[in-house]
């Protein structure tokens, strides 16, 4: 097991018999904690997490490469233009702020999106959305408005 490098973490997380998931190896990497089928982590290291996997810092760049080659799927999306997979990513080719791709989750009472948005301003850009309602698309769609406010100032 990794530890947090806090004790009293370390304790609560071995009495839930939970799974630390961490890269210690690389700085600024994510933390979070698996429970059963639940990631526990706060939006930074969300952000953190997503911006290691796209940029090769987790995987192999051939890897990420398979993770964010698109295969559309056969229905529309409010917000997606294109709405697709990778392995185990969404993405959205053909959306303006650049291939897009990232997941969304969430259960009861919660729900949570992190993206990436290469093109939504002069770096690469995460949005990371935590919303506590598990209904609709709210989650989707702010993590969609701050990535279009970043482009916007960015112009």
């Amino acid at each position: 097991m990794t530890t947090t490098g806090k004790p009293e973490l370390n304790a609560e997380i071995e009495r839930r018999g939970a799974t630390v998931l961490a890269r210690e190896d690389v700085p600024g990497a994510a933390l979070a904690i698996i429970e059963g089928d639940s990631l526990t982590a706060i939006a930074a290291d969300l952000a953190r997490f997503l911006d290691a996997l796209v940029n090769g810092r987790l995987i192999g760049q051939r890897m990420v490469g398979a993770m964010r080659t698109p295969v559309a799927v056969p229905h529309r999306h409010p917000i997606f233009t294109v709405p697709s997979y990778g392995l185990g990513l969404k993405i959205d080719p053909n959306s303006r702020l650049g291939t897009v791709s990232g997941h969304p989750g969430g259960g009861p009472g919660y729900s949570t999106a992190a993206f990436h948005f290469p093109e939504a301003g002069e770096r690469n850009v995460i949005c990371v959305a935590l919303v506590n309602s598990d209904r609709g698309d709210l989650r989707m769609k702010i993590a969609w408005t701050m990535a279009e406010v970043v482009a916007e100032a960015s112009a």
